[in-house]
C-alpha cells in the first residue's frame, strides 16, 4: 500500500459516502442486540431460582443468553469493521491532503 492518489482518494471517498447507511445500520443493530442480551437474561433470571448469585449465574448460562452473546459478538465485530475501514479511508484522505498541500507549496 504506497501513497495515496487522486484514484485512491476517489475511492476512499466513495466508500465514505456508501458506508453512511450501513453504519448506521451497524449501530442500530448493536443496540438491538445489547438489548436483546439483556432482555433474554432478566427473562431466565426471573425462571431460575436459588439465592440472587446463583440465579444471576443460571440466567447467563442458559441457551437463549449463549446465543444472545454471540450474535452480541458479532454485530460488535460487524461495527467495529466497518468503523475501522471509516477510519482508514479518512486517514488516507488526510494523507493525501498533506501531500496536495506540500506539492503546491513545492
Amino acid at each position: 500500500m504506497g501513497l495515496p492518489d487522486s484514484e485512491r482518494v476517489g475511492k476512499a471517498l466513495n466508500f465514505l459516502c456508501d458506508s453512511d447507511e450501513p453504519y448506521a445500520r451497524a449501530s442500530a443493530q448493536l443496540e438491538a442486540a445489547e438489548l436483546r442480551v439483556k432482555q433474554v437474561r432478566e427473562v431466565a433470571f426471573l425462571e431460575a431460582t436459588g439465592t440472587q448469585a446463583e440465579r444471576a449465574a443460571r440466567a447467563n448460562q442458559t441457551p437463549e443468553a449463549l446465543e444472545a452473546n454471540a450474535e452480541l459478538e458479532k454485530k460488535v465485530y460487524q461495527k467495529e469493521l466497518l468503523k475501522a475501514r471509516r477510519a482508514t479511508a479518512l486517514v488516507l484522505i488526510d494523507v493525501w491532503r498533506t501531500l496536495e498541500a506540500s506539492q503546491r507549496r513545492s
